[in-house]
């Protein structure tokens, strides 16, 4: 069997020989040729010229399989058992048969490579790629497959399979895939400000280099990627450049993780596959990046309890941001740890918030706040200490950048870019007035490090103006954060502002603000450490020693910068009590205006305040505290049918309990003002199981309206709001009727008031011309249960005030009468509304009582009849006086039953504004002749002929002798108990 390739199409051509036929003369002419079977030996020699071609991939081991089967073939015709093994070949037209050139085909090849190698689409691929030729598209495919992600292992096993394919085929495909899949394993970037893009673009780029970091590892353990002429392996070296550079900012951890989490079977332990000196390297690799990752998480442990500890808005973020890297960081040193064998330290766990409140409580000040040092409160502490650390964020090899002494001090050899870049730091200086924005320019500011910036930077800082000395806090921080690597700034600053207070001491001629701006300036600096105590101490030592007139505003002044700092720290404690004490004294000795007593005043209180008591809080039982949390918090529409079920399965029985959950309903105004009607519905569904805690609870609340009204506490007002409020939301589920809220609403607009009727221009001490909050109160209830009443008056009280209506209240007013009575008519004064309010009530009681008169017919008179007595046998004395018991009680329930019935059928008239007696009375004597007095709010005479009258005087007369009757029978009953019995 022999093998040639045509020159006409290039196609394979297999030749069948028998043995015994001839070779060409010409190739029996040469010297000792190959040949591809040895017959004296019976092997196949598989290096022969004219078959090794065929040996190589991809059909090396089908064609030998065949060409064996063909050789060693014993059938006749020879090879005829070899058909199936011959038809196996076919499988691979790109050897056997024409390849496809076209360019449609290989860029649409590309792009499928471009769009990701995946399991699924991997044999799709295959076949594309035998049968197309892809010579000119080398770099291409192997940019696109460098390029592709790969996010399952069964996706990344694909892509090695398809480069091996490749591999076999095209001899410089290998090279060039791993030189451009090294190339996008590069170290992380520089490090920038924390922003949502940024931490995108660095999880994206994570993404990639852990897909990359696999497919080169892959790529080494099949053998497609050696070591080559690399120092130390490829594998090795490559880890080397991501970990190396990355020492302090631990921004390729997760790669240094995924890849100890994959092949650390392979490249950390003791394996075959991988040589020795492969492994020891890698593994010393990994051990020096975890040594130095486990100082940063012991610093991110720190700055993360830090930073819990200070729970106000401004630290939530930065909360959130050092958690979430702190536990990357946990689980990425768990790992290595595992992976290295090596012991992972202890690191301070989060603390519950349980053990969180009894740390704090063992640590109040007198306010009953967290003690934070030094400093009265966490936002201070948190401005004065928490700083940014430019080493997490900034290059090392940038902050130590200092200035060589071959330096010269020529401003004008600084090129243009980095004049303006420092133009443009300055210009937002000047307007930074907040922490973010002063940290993220101390940052900017660090890229800029160079002897000729600092210099510029710390003569802008000393030169600011005496008008912005808002801005000396902020610039001290950002000092501060510069100090740890550029402290020349600070020491050059405190130096200068030291020589300059000396020299304003001596000139009497300068003026007080630039002298202000010096003290606040070292005050601010000390706070933060730049400068050294005893500095602002012999300040002020200077200033006592020639204390008077602007000495004293700078004391003061720097006294109220930095004193309480000085009085408070532990080294300047001592130094700092005898400076008050002369303070004190010169005060008192000296005689000064009183403008500087007062400066001295608030100085010695702001470094020194009063101690206060320490607040205790209220303790509460938990079942307390469940039903404030139930009521207060948790209540809402939907809730409320489920804290109703709550409540009603609470033990009742028990008095405390009840007695707790009667206290906590009665306290209306600890609830949100809209989910009063929600209490109010609770109430109405639990007094039916629990009548007398209704009945408290109504008390309680029309008790606390009376009380508001004697007592008048501006401070209570909105207690009595929600308790009006509550009461109208009681009245709509039916806890109470309607005559309890027209007696509130008529004691609100009576109550201290002459006779209970409002008068003009008179206010009592109860009710001020100038307080209108009652009629909130009765907007307040008109609006909550108001659309339940059909009929309405106006009333006098709105007239009676001197003062005139707040706009407030009278807009209050509109709106209740527009919802409540759009079309009634207003009066406009006090006059006129009670004359018609009078003109009605009258009206309406003589048509009430005439209407009564026509229905009821006309009394007649009673006849007194003689009982009938029956002649019985006579009884003993016991007896007779048993019976007599019996028939006075039968007469006597029968009177009352009569009463009763017959007030049951009496009318009772409508409530009215103006003060009407309940009863009308009846004066005779008073009124002319033929004439009848009655006393209706006012004397009014009526004729005895009028119906009116006459009804009136019949019901008098039928009372009288109601009463004359019931007189004469217990009169009766008395003398029968007073006889003795005979014996």
């Amino acid at each position: 069997m022999s093998f040639g390739r045509t020159e006409e199409n290039g196609k394979d051509i297999i030749l069948f020989l028998d043995p015994s036929d001839d070779i060409a003369p010409e190739k029996k002419e040469e010297q000792e040729p190959q040949q591809a079977y040895n017959e004296e030996t019976g092997e196949i020699n598989w290096d022969c010229p004219c078959i090794a071609p065929m040996v190589k991939p991809p059909c090396g081991d089908t064609f030998k399989e065949a060409f064996s089967c063909f050789v060693y073939s014993k059938e006749e015709p020879k090879g005829l058992d070899c058909v199936e093994q011959f038809r196996a070949m076919q499988a691979y037209p790109s050897t056997f048969g024409n390849l496809d050139g076209s360019i449609k085909k290989n860029t649409g090849f590309i792009k499928k490579l471009k769009a990701g190698i995946t399991s699924q689409t991997y044999p799709q691929i295959q076949k594309e790629m035998l049968g197309l030729k892809l010579e000119k598209y080398l770099e291409e495919i192997a940019a696109s497959i460098a390029e592709a992600s790969y996010k399952n292992t069964a996706d990344l096993l694909s892509a090695v399979e398809l480069i091996s394919l490749l591999h076999q085929r095209f001899d410089g495909f290998s090279p060039t895939l791993i030189a451009l899949v090294r190339k996008s394993l590069g170290p992380p970037p520089a490090p920038q400000p924390y922003s949502e893009q940024r931490e995108k673009e660095e999880q994206q780029r994570l993404s990639k280099q852990k897909s990359s970091l696999r497919l080169l590892t892959e790529l080494y353990l099949v053998g497609l990627a050696d070591d080559g002429k690399q120092k130390g392996g490829l594998i090795p070296q490559v880890l080397h450049e991501l970990l190396n550079t990355d020492r302090t900012q631990h921004a390729n951890l997760s790669l240094a993780s995924n890849f100890a989490k994959f092949y650390g079977e392979f490249f950390l332990e003791e394996q075959d596959l991988v040589p020795a000196p492969i492994r020891i390297a890698c593994t010393q690799v990994l051990k020096s990046y975890f040594e130095s990752r486990l100082k940063k998480l012991e610093k991110s442990a720190d700055e993360l309890s830090l930073s819990r500890n200070a729970q106000n808005d401004d630290k939530k973020e930065l909360l959130e941001r050092r958690k979430k890297n702190f536990d990357k960081l946990k689980q990425g040193a768990e790992i290595l740890s595992q992976c290295l064998k090596l012991e992972m330290p202890e690191l301070k766990e989060e603390e519950e918030e349980s053990q969180m409140v009894i740390g704090i409580a063992d640590g109040r000040n007198s306010r009953g706040d967290k003690d934070t040092g030094v400093w009265d409160d966490e936002e201070t502490q948190a401005f004065y200490e928490n700083l940014v650390d430019l080493s997490n964020v900034v290059p090392q090899a940038v902050l130590s950048n200092q200035s060589s002494k071959e330096e010269t001090e020529d401003d004008d050899k600084v090129d243009v870019a980095s004049k303006t870049e420092f133009d443009a730091l300055t210009a937002k200086l000047l307007n930074a007035l907040n922490r973010e924005l002063i940290d993220q320019l101390a940052v900017e500011f660090a890229y800029m490090n160079a002897g000729v910036s600092r210099r510029q930077m710390t003569k802008f800082l000393f030169g600011v103006s005496k008008s912005r000395l808002e801005l000396l806090p902020y610039y001290c921080r950002f000092m501060a954060i510069l100090n740890p690597y550029m402290p020349d700034i600070a020491k050059f600053i405190v130096e200068q502002l030291d020589t300059k207070f000396h020299a304003q001491v001596k000139k009497k001629d300068t003026f007080l603000e630039e002298r202000i701006k010096v003290v606040r300036y070292i005050g601010e600096l000390v706070k933060f450490k730049l400068c050294p105590v005893i500095i602002p101490l012999r300040f002020l030592k200077v200033l006592l020693d020639d204390f008077q007139g602007l000495h004293i505003d700078l004391a003061t002044t720097l006294l109220e910068c930095c004193g309480r700092f000085l009085y408070q720290l532990q080294e300047s404690h001592e130094k700092m009590s005898q400076l008050l004490e002369i303070l004190i004294r010169k005060k008192t000795v000296q005689n000064m205006d009183q403008r500087h007593k007062i400066m001295i005043e608030n100085a010695i209180y702001q470094v020194n305040p009063p101690e206060q008591p320490i607040i205790q809080q209220q303790e509460r039982s938990p079942l307390e505290l469940f039903l404030r949390k139930l009521l207060y918090k948790d209540l809402t529409r939907n809730k409320a049918t489920v804290i109703q079920k709550t409540l009603r399965k609470i033990d009742w029985n028990n008095p405390e309990t009840k007695q707790l959950i009667t206290r906590l309903f009665c306290k209306i105004w600890k609830v949100k003002f809209s989910n009063i009607h929600l209490i109010a519905y609770l109430v109405g569904e639990l007094a039916p199981y629990h009548p007398d805690f209704g009945v408290y609870i109504v008390d309680d609340v029309i008790e606390s309206i009376r009380m508001g009204l004697e007592t008048n506490v501006f401070s209570q007002n909105q207690q009595r709001v929600a308790c009006a409020k509550y009461l109208a939301e009681l009245y709509n589920y039916r806890m109470i009727n309607s005559g309890v809220i027209f007696d509130t609403l008529y004691l609100l607009l009576r109550f201290g008031h002459d006779q209970g009727i409002p008068k003009q221009n008179t206010s009592p001490l109860m009710d001020a011309e100038d307080d209108y909050f009652r009629l909130r109160l009765v907007c307040t209830m008109l609006e909550g249960c108001g659309m339940c009443f059909k009929k309405g008056r106006n009333a006098l009280y709105i007239f009676c005030k001197k003062k005139p209506m707040p706009m407030d209240v009278e807009f209050m007013i509109n709106d209740t009468f527009d919802t409540l009575r759009p079309q009634m008519y207003r009066f406009p004064n006090y006059e006129t509304a009670a004359l018609e309010l009078n003109n009605r009530n009258a009206q309406e009681a003589t048509m009430q009582m005439d209407q009564e008169s026509d229905d009821e017919p006309d009394p007649e008179p009673e006849v007194e009849e003689e009982p009938v007595v029956e002649q019985e046998p006579e009884k003993t004395v016991e007896q007779q006086e048993t019976m007599d018991m019996d028939d006075f009680e039968l007469e006597f329930a029968k009177v009352m039953n009569e009463s009763m019935e017959g007030r049951k059928s009496e009318r009772k008239t409508t409530m009215i504004d103006f003060s009407v007696p309940s009863k009308v009375k009846v004066a005779p004597n008073s009124a002319g002749e033929g004439l009848v007095a009655f006393t209706l709010g006012k004397v009014l005479a009526l004729p005895e002929t009028s119906s009116f009258a006459r009804t009136t005087l019949s019901k008098q007369q039928a009372e009288n002798e109601e009463r004359s009757r019931l007189k004469a029978l217990v009169l009766d009953y008395d003398e029968r108990q007073s006889v003795k019995p005979i014996n």
